[in-house]
């Protein structure tokens, strides 16, 4: 009869960590990271696929700003705005070598006034411009800043 007070410690009673960080097969990090790799690529494949290649460009009010669209590719014009003001921007397309023709200059795109005072709001178009040609982005000199949104593809 064991003696009252006691304690018995039995041989199945191992000194274990409780949370399973002992080395067994494979290491406990090595197990984390298998289970936490398809989300992690899930995560970054989404960010590429849907960061798009179209780039963004804010004009000061009479600034402007040129681009050079080469041979065999093309440019699409997602947005043209224009804070405020009665002078509209514009996007003019010119054949390279530029000239000083004004023959030589077409206006394809006026921006697109953003007044929260209206009830209508103006309609913003697309455009796509082929290269070669030089692409001049000109903000109204009575309004605020311009912003613009393109891409430039191959064809």
């Amino acid at each position: 009869m064991p003696d009252s007070g006691s304690i018995c410690f039995a041989e199945s009673l191992d000194a274990r960590p409780p949370f399973g960080f002992a080395a067994q097969g494979v290491p406990f990090m090595s197990k984390i990271f298998c289970r936490l790799a398809p989300a992690l690529l899930v995560l970054i494949f989404s960010c590429v696929a849907f960061g798009d290649d179209f780039k963004s460009l804010t004009i000061p009010a009479a600034g402007s700003e040129t681009i050079l669209v080469h041979n065999g590719q093309f440019m699409i014009i997602r947005n043209f705005t224009q804070e405020s003001g009665s002078d509209r921007g514009f996007v003019s397309a010119t054949r390279p070598p530029t000239s000083t023709d004004p023959a030589d200059t077409t206006v394809v795109l006026t921006a697109a006034i953003l007044d929260t005072s209206t009830a209508t709001p103006e309609i913003i178009n697309n455009v796509v411009i082929a290269g070669p040609a030089n692409v001049v982005f000109q903000c109204g000199s009575t309004g605020g800043n311009c912003f613009v949104s393109f891409k430039k593809d191959s064809n």
